[in-house]
Protein backbone atom coordinates (compact mmCIF):
# COMPACT_ATOMS: atom_id res chain seq x y z
CA UNK A 1 0.00 0.00 0.00
CA UNK A 2 1.04 3.44 -0.54
CA UNK A 3 -0.16 6.76 0.30
CA UNK A 4 0.32 10.25 -1.22
CA UNK A 5 -0.69 12.82 0.97
CA UNK A 6 -2.34 15.98 0.15
CA UNK A 7 -3.02 19.84 2.38
CA UNK A 8 -5.55 22.52 1.03
CA UNK A 9 -3.61 25.54 0.34
CA UNK A 10 -4.35 28.86 -1.41
CA UNK A 11 -7.74 28.93 -3.14
CA UNK A 12 -9.08 26.01 -0.76
CA UNK A 13 -9.99 22.71 -2.08
CA UNK A 14 -13.69 22.05 -0.96
CA UNK A 15 -14.61 19.24 -3.10
CA UNK A 16 -12.56 16.18 -4.81
CA UNK A 17 -13.83 13.34 -6.97
CA UNK A 18 -12.61 10.30 -7.96
CA UNK A 19 -12.66 9.14 -11.69
CA UNK A 20 -12.08 6.20 -13.72
CA UNK A 21 -8.57 5.98 -14.35
CA UNK A 22 -7.49 7.56 -11.06
CA UNK A 23 -8.42 10.86 -12.86
CA UNK A 24 -9.61 13.22 -10.17
CA UNK A 25 -11.93 16.58 -10.14
CA UNK A 26 -10.68 19.37 -8.04
CA UNK A 27 -13.32 22.53 -6.51
CA UNK A 28 -12.80 25.17 -4.85
CA UNK A 29 -13.48 27.92 -2.49
CA UNK A 30 -12.65 30.24 -5.45
CA UNK A 31 -15.10 28.63 -7.61
CA UNK A 32 -12.69 26.89 -9.68
CA UNK A 33 -12.78 23.24 -11.16
CA UNK A 34 -9.97 21.56 -12.67
CA UNK A 35 -8.84 17.98 -13.87
CA UNK A 36 -5.64 16.46 -12.36
CA UNK A 37 -4.23 13.04 -12.59
CA UNK A 38 -3.17 10.91 -9.60
CA UNK A 39 0.15 13.03 -9.32
CA UNK A 40 -1.97 15.64 -9.12
CA UNK A 41 -0.64 17.64 -12.98
CA UNK A 42 -2.86 19.79 -14.56
CA UNK A 43 -5.03 17.76 -17.46
CA UNK A 44 -4.66 20.28 -20.24
CA UNK A 45 -8.20 21.71 -21.47
CA UNK A 46 -9.99 20.27 -17.96
CA UNK A 47 -10.40 23.92 -16.00
CA UNK A 48 -13.17 26.38 -16.09
CA UNK A 49 -14.75 28.92 -13.05
CA UNK A 50 -18.15 28.00 -11.67
CA UNK A 51 -19.69 31.12 -11.29
CA UNK A 52 -17.39 32.32 -8.88
CA UNK A 53 -18.98 30.56 -5.86
CA UNK A 54 -17.78 27.55 -3.93
CA UNK A 55 -17.68 24.40 -5.07
CA UNK A 56 -19.66 21.74 -2.36
CA UNK A 57 -19.78 18.41 -4.29
CA UNK A 58 -18.32 16.51 -7.72
CA UNK A 59 -18.82 13.76 -8.88
CA UNK A 60 -18.47 11.42 -12.53
CA UNK A 61 -20.29 9.62 -14.45
CA UNK A 62 -19.77 5.76 -14.13
CA UNK A 63 -18.69 5.96 -17.89
CA UNK A 64 -16.10 8.84 -17.34
CA UNK A 65 -17.47 10.99 -20.15
CA UNK A 66 -19.72 13.93 -17.59
CA UNK A 67 -18.64 15.25 -14.32
CA UNK A 68 -21.46 17.13 -12.41
CA UNK A 69 -20.79 19.83 -9.40
CA UNK A 70 -23.01 21.86 -6.91
CA UNK A 71 -22.40 24.82 -5.74
CA UNK A 72 -22.63 26.08 -2.13
CA UNK A 73 -25.18 28.55 -3.42
CA UNK A 74 -27.45 25.19 -4.41
CA UNK A 75 -26.15 25.91 -8.66
CA UNK A 76 -26.27 22.54 -10.86
CA UNK A 77 -24.32 21.87 -13.44
CA UNK A 78 -23.21 19.04 -15.57
CA UNK A 79 -19.97 19.42 -17.58
CA UNK A 80 -20.05 17.00 -20.88
CA UNK A 81 -15.59 16.51 -21.42
CA UNK A 82 -15.87 15.45 -25.47
CA UNK A 83 -18.32 18.79 -26.34
CA UNK A 84 -16.93 20.88 -23.96
CA UNK A 85 -20.62 21.29 -22.99
CA UNK A 86 -21.61 22.71 -19.77
CA UNK A 87 -25.35 22.85 -18.76
CA UNK A 88 -26.47 24.85 -15.64
CA UNK A 89 -29.97 23.17 -13.80
CA UNK A 90 -32.80 25.48 -13.84
CA UNK A 91 -33.49 25.07 -10.52
CA UNK A 92 -31.34 26.04 -7.58
CA UNK A 93 -31.51 24.12 -4.54
CA UNK A 94 -31.46 26.28 -1.71
CA UNK A 95 -32.33 26.88 1.90
CA UNK A 96 -34.36 23.33 3.16
CA UNK A 97 -32.88 22.01 -0.42
CA UNK A 98 -29.47 21.78 0.92
CA UNK A 99 -27.56 18.78 -1.46
CA UNK A 100 -25.70 16.47 0.52
CA UNK A 101 -24.90 14.01 -2.20
CA UNK A 102 -25.13 14.49 -6.34
CA UNK A 103 -24.77 11.18 -8.90
CA UNK A 104 -24.68 10.84 -12.93
CA UNK A 105 -26.45 7.71 -14.49
CA UNK A 106 -24.23 5.77 -16.24
CA UNK A 107 -24.00 7.97 -19.43
CA UNK A 108 -24.21 11.39 -18.07
CA UNK A 109 -27.51 12.15 -19.06
CA UNK A 110 -29.46 12.32 -15.87
CA UNK A 111 -28.18 14.16 -13.03
CA UNK A 112 -29.68 13.28 -9.39
CA UNK A 113 -29.68 14.97 -5.60
CA UNK A 114 -30.54 14.19 -2.48
CA UNK A 115 -30.49 16.18 0.91
CA UNK A 116 -33.21 15.73 3.08
CA UNK A 117 -35.33 15.12 -0.32
CA UNK A 118 -34.12 13.42 -3.67
CA UNK A 119 -34.46 15.26 -7.26
CA UNK A 120 -33.69 14.38 -10.29
CA UNK A 121 -32.76 16.42 -13.51
CA UNK A 122 -32.65 16.14 -17.30
CA UNK A 123 -28.76 16.86 -17.82
CA UNK A 124 -29.36 18.02 -21.34
CA UNK A 125 -32.32 20.35 -20.92
CA UNK A 126 -31.39 21.21 -17.13
CA UNK A 127 -35.10 20.41 -15.97
CA UNK A 128 -35.97 19.13 -12.81
CA UNK A 129 -37.95 15.83 -14.11
CA UNK A 130 -38.73 13.64 -10.99
CA UNK A 131 -38.53 15.06 -6.53
CA UNK A 132 -39.47 12.33 -3.91
CA UNK A 133 -40.23 13.28 -0.53
CA UNK A 134 -39.03 11.00 2.14
CA UNK A 135 -42.15 10.11 4.36
CA UNK A 136 -41.49 11.54 7.76
CA UNK A 137 -40.59 8.56 10.46
CA UNK A 138 -42.63 7.72 13.34
CA UNK A 139 -39.84 8.78 15.78
CA UNK A 140 -40.11 12.28 14.22
CA UNK A 141 -37.87 14.55 12.04
CA UNK A 142 -36.40 13.58 8.75
CA UNK A 143 -32.47 13.00 7.74
CA UNK A 144 -30.52 13.82 5.10
CA UNK A 145 -29.18 11.58 2.76
CA UNK A 146 -25.54 10.64 2.63
CA UNK A 147 -25.16 9.19 -0.83
CA UNK A 148 -27.33 8.33 -3.92
CA UNK A 149 -26.67 6.24 -7.54
CA UNK A 150 -28.87 5.51 -10.37
CA UNK A 151 -29.02 1.98 -10.89
CA UNK A 152 -27.31 1.19 -14.81
CA UNK A 153 -30.99 1.23 -16.36
CA UNK A 154 -31.32 5.14 -14.90
CA UNK A 155 -34.98 3.63 -13.80
CA UNK A 156 -34.30 4.12 -10.03
CA UNK A 157 -32.22 5.83 -7.52
CA UNK A 158 -30.54 4.37 -4.58
CA UNK A 159 -30.30 6.89 -1.81
CA UNK A 160 -28.79 6.08 1.81
CA UNK A 161 -28.69 7.78 4.86
CA UNK A 162 -29.73 8.54 8.19
CA UNK A 163 -33.36 8.75 9.05
CA UNK A 164 -33.38 11.05 12.37
CA UNK A 165 -32.75 15.13 11.94
CA UNK A 166 -29.08 15.72 11.86
CA UNK A 167 -28.81 13.39 15.20
CA UNK A 168 -27.81 10.29 15.94
CA UNK A 169 -30.00 9.53 18.66
CA UNK A 170 -34.05 10.30 19.31
CA UNK A 171 -36.49 9.87 21.96
CA UNK A 172 -38.96 6.92 20.91
CA UNK A 173 -42.88 6.97 22.01
CA UNK A 174 -42.10 6.16 25.60
CA UNK A 175 -39.29 9.36 25.84
CA UNK A 176 -36.42 6.64 25.72
CA UNK A 177 -33.60 7.75 23.54
CA UNK A 178 -32.98 5.30 20.82
CA UNK A 179 -30.06 4.91 18.04
CA UNK A 180 -31.25 6.78 15.06
CA UNK A 181 -32.17 4.61 12.17
CA UNK A 182 -30.80 5.10 8.31
CA UNK A 183 -32.91 3.76 5.47
CA UNK A 184 -31.39 2.13 2.28
CA UNK A 185 -33.95 3.14 -0.03
CA UNK A 186 -34.68 3.02 -3.53
CA UNK A 187 -36.79 5.45 -5.70
CA UNK A 188 -38.80 4.50 -9.05
CA UNK A 189 -38.61 6.93 -12.03
CA UNK A 190 -41.60 7.27 -14.23
CA UNK A 191 -41.73 5.37 -17.43
CA UNK A 192 -39.83 2.31 -15.97
CA UNK A 193 -41.65 -1.17 -16.27
CA UNK A 194 -38.80 -2.59 -14.68
CA UNK A 195 -37.62 -0.69 -11.48
CA UNK A 196 -38.19 -1.59 -8.14
CA UNK A 197 -41.59 -0.52 -6.41
CA UNK A 198 -41.52 3.22 -5.96
CA UNK A 199 -39.36 2.88 -2.18
CA UNK A 200 -39.00 0.37 -0.76
CA UNK A 201 -36.17 1.03 2.46
CA UNK A 202 -34.12 -1.06 4.94
CA UNK A 203 -34.40 0.43 8.43
CA UNK A 204 -30.80 0.26 9.73
CA UNK A 205 -28.43 2.99 11.63
CA UNK A 206 -26.22 4.69 8.92
CA UNK A 207 -23.70 6.97 8.98
CA UNK A 208 -20.62 7.75 6.15
CA UNK A 209 -22.85 5.71 3.87
CA UNK A 210 -21.71 4.93 -0.08
CA UNK A 211 -22.92 3.35 -3.29
CA UNK A 212 -21.50 1.93 -6.00
CA UNK A 213 -21.85 3.53 -9.29
CA UNK A 214 -24.83 0.58 -10.48
CA UNK A 215 -26.50 0.85 -7.22
CA UNK A 216 -26.39 -2.56 -6.57
CA UNK A 217 -24.67 -2.16 -2.95
CA UNK A 218 -24.77 -0.10 -0.65
CA UNK A 219 -22.23 0.51 2.83
CA UNK A 220 -22.46 2.83 5.89
CA UNK A 221 -20.90 3.12 9.18
CA UNK A 222 -22.44 3.09 12.66
CA UNK A 223 -21.87 5.01 15.87
CA UNK A 224 -20.28 1.67 17.71
CA UNK A 225 -17.86 1.29 14.62
CA UNK A 226 -19.07 -1.09 12.41
CA UNK A 227 -19.24 -1.14 8.87
CA UNK A 228 -22.83 -2.80 6.99
CA UNK A 229 -22.99 -4.19 3.36
CA UNK A 230 -26.50 -3.91 1.75
CA UNK A 231 -27.60 -5.51 -1.47
CA UNK A 232 -30.36 -2.72 -2.81
CA UNK A 233 -31.29 -5.21 -5.47
CA UNK A 234 -32.05 -8.24 -3.74
CA UNK A 235 -32.94 -6.23 -0.28
CA UNK A 236 -30.24 -8.47 1.72
CA UNK A 237 -27.47 -7.79 3.91
CA UNK A 238 -24.39 -9.13 2.93
CA UNK A 239 -22.26 -8.39 5.99
CA UNK A 240 -22.03 -6.75 9.42
CA UNK A 241 -18.17 -6.13 10.77
CA UNK A 242 -16.40 -4.20 13.75
CA UNK A 243 -13.79 -1.82 12.32
CA UNK A 244 -12.29 -0.64 15.61
CA UNK A 245 -12.68 -2.33 19.19
CA UNK A 246 -11.83 1.05 20.64
CA UNK A 247 -14.50 2.79 23.32
CA UNK A 248 -16.44 5.55 21.63
CA UNK A 249 -14.84 5.07 18.26
CA UNK A 250 -17.23 6.04 15.49
CA UNK A 251 -17.36 4.80 11.64
CA UNK A 252 -17.58 8.30 9.58
CA UNK A 253 -16.68 7.01 5.91
CA UNK A 254 -17.18 3.47 3.75
CA UNK A 255 -16.61 2.82 0.22
CA UNK A 256 -16.94 -0.52 -1.60
CA UNK A 257 -15.83 -1.58 -4.46
CA UNK A 258 -17.48 -2.50 -7.59
CA UNK A 259 -18.09 -6.32 -7.09
CA UNK A 260 -17.95 -6.21 -3.64
CA UNK A 261 -14.96 -7.60 -2.45
CA UNK A 262 -12.83 -4.79 -0.89
CA UNK A 263 -14.73 -2.52 1.66
CA UNK A 264 -12.36 0.60 3.25
CA UNK A 265 -13.79 2.26 6.28
CA UNK A 266 -12.85 5.27 7.95
CA UNK A 267 -13.06 5.99 11.69
CA UNK A 268 -13.26 8.28 14.47
CA UNK A 269 -10.32 8.44 15.79
CA UNK A 270 -8.08 8.20 12.58
CA UNK A 271 -7.85 4.93 10.95
CA UNK A 272 -8.22 3.27 7.74
CA UNK A 273 -9.38 -0.22 7.50
CA UNK A 274 -9.84 -2.45 4.52
CA UNK A 275 -12.65 -5.45 4.96
CA UNK A 276 -13.68 -8.53 2.67
CA UNK A 277 -17.39 -9.00 3.32
CA UNK A 278 -17.34 -12.08 0.83
CA UNK A 279 -14.53 -13.70 2.71
CA UNK A 280 -15.69 -12.28 5.81
CA UNK A 281 -11.79 -11.54 7.28
CA UNK A 282 -10.22 -8.30 7.82
CA UNK A 283 -7.72 -7.13 4.81
CA UNK A 284 -5.39 -4.96 6.78
CA UNK A 285 -5.73 -1.21 8.54
CA UNK A 286 -3.07 1.86 8.66
CA UNK A 287 -3.50 4.97 10.86
CA UNK A 288 -3.61 7.89 8.33
CA UNK A 289 -4.23 10.91 11.12
CA UNK A 290 -5.21 11.85 14.81
CA UNK A 291 -7.98 13.30 13.07
CA UNK A 292 -11.26 11.42 12.16
CA UNK A 293 -11.68 9.86 8.86
CA UNK A 294 -15.08 11.30 7.64
CA UNK A 295 -15.12 10.46 3.83
CA UNK A 296 -13.89 7.65 1.48
CA UNK A 297 -14.14 6.96 -2.17
CA UNK A 298 -13.18 3.70 -3.89
CA UNK A 299 -12.11 3.03 -7.32
CA UNK A 300 -14.57 0.36 -9.19
CA UNK A 301 -11.69 -1.83 -9.05
CA UNK A 302 -10.97 -1.44 -5.13
CA UNK A 303 -7.29 -0.29 -5.77
CA UNK A 304 -7.39 3.32 -5.35
CA UNK A 305 -9.06 5.33 -2.28
CA UNK A 306 -9.54 9.49 -1.79
CA UNK A 307 -9.29 9.67 1.94
CA UNK A 308 -10.24 12.85 3.38
CA UNK A 309 -10.02 14.22 7.19
CA UNK A 310 -12.31 15.96 9.15
CA UNK A 311 -11.72 19.51 8.02
CA UNK A 312 -11.26 18.70 4.42
CA UNK A 313 -14.36 20.73 3.21
CA UNK A 314 -14.98 23.32 5.77
CA UNK A 315 -14.05 26.63 4.08
CA UNK A 316 -12.71 28.51 7.12
CA UNK A 317 -10.47 25.89 8.12
CA UNK A 318 -7.12 27.03 8.81
CA UNK A 319 -4.61 26.65 5.56
CA UNK A 320 -3.41 22.96 5.87
CA UNK A 321 -5.92 22.04 8.00
CA UNK A 322 -7.39 19.79 5.41
CA UNK A 323 -6.20 17.01 4.92
CA UNK A 324 -6.72 14.82 1.97
CA UNK A 325 -4.87 11.07 0.78
CA UNK A 326 -4.55 9.21 -2.08
CA UNK A 327 -4.27 5.28 -0.96
CA UNK A 328 -3.01 3.08 -3.77
CA UNK A 329 -3.56 -0.89 -2.63
CA UNK A 330 -1.93 -3.76 -4.09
Amino acid sequence: MSCARGRSRGDTATAVALGRDGLLAMGTAGGRVRLVDRQLRPVPGREWIAKGFPVSKLAFSPDGSTLAGVTAQGHLWTWRFSAGDLRVMKKQLTGTDDVSAIALSSDGQRLVAVGFNVWVFDGRSGKLTATFEQPVPTSGGTGQYDAVAFTPDAAAVVAVGLEQGGSETAQDDGGEEVQGKGGVDTWRLAGSATAPPAQQSCQCAADGADVTDDGRLATFGTNDAHVVVWDAQQRRLIGDQTISSKPGDHVYGTAVSADGKRVAAGTASGELAFWDPAADRMLGRTRLSEEPITRVEMSDDGKLLLVEGQKANVLDAPVGAGDRWLVTLS
